[in-house]
């Protein structure tokens, strides 16, 4: 029995050293595996207990952190969908978090502006095609007014823009009177 019992206190002893250890490097998941290996070890160690409470309180503030900063850093980068992402899981870990509330629906409203962009030179690019230039420079004007000032208009839109402007210069007309009509 004293040899179980010494067996018993090894374990506790090696565990709760391990989850020191890794709290100390805040490797918090594997902290809390050797928290709660202590604990079956003495089920009944109130310290442990609130050793394990405060380390899975402080992985999961790690954890909104770590996504918030995710996020700022792929919006940092005009990565939205990633942005958008990360701000999804921070709001996963804690709904009331309202920078990520507002990261979200920041990302939400860029990615959308980008679509509706894409979606006018689109449009734009059809009139061009079917010979509908009035139509076509009215949706390539709405989709520059709807452009974010970071991103580059690429060669496809500056071509676009250069055949709309060719097409919209004043053509000369001259009228000749056949005599009987007033012009």
């Amino acid at each position: 029995s004293r040899n179980e019992r010494l067996q018993k206190e090894t374990e506790f002893n090696n565990a709760l050293a391990e989850a020191v250890a890794f709290r100390g490097k805040n490797e918090w998941p594997k902290a809390i595996v050797a928290y709660e290996r202590a604990l079956k070890v003495y089920p009944d160690k109130d310290e442990v207990k609130k050793a394990l409470k405060e380390t899975r309180e402080t992985a999961h503030r790690e954890a909104v952190k770590l996504a918030l900063a995710k996020a700022g850093d792929y919006e940092t980068q005009t990565e939205w969908e990633q942005a958008r992402s990360a701000y999804n899981t921070a709001m996963e870990l804690e709904p009331k978090n309202e920078d990520a509330k507002e990261g979200y629906f920041r990302t939400g409203r860029m990615i959308r502006a980008l679509m509706q962009y894409n979606k006018l030179v689109e449009v734009a690019e059809v009139h061009v095609q079917h010979a509908e230039f009035q139509s076509a420079i009215r949706a390539f004007n709405e989709a520059v007014a709807t452009k974010p000032a970071y991103l580059p208009l690429t060669d496809r839109v500056t071509q676009l823009r250069e055949v709309l402007a060719v097409q919209s210069k004043p053509v000369e007309v001259t009228f000749n009177s056949d005599g009987d009509s007033w012009v």
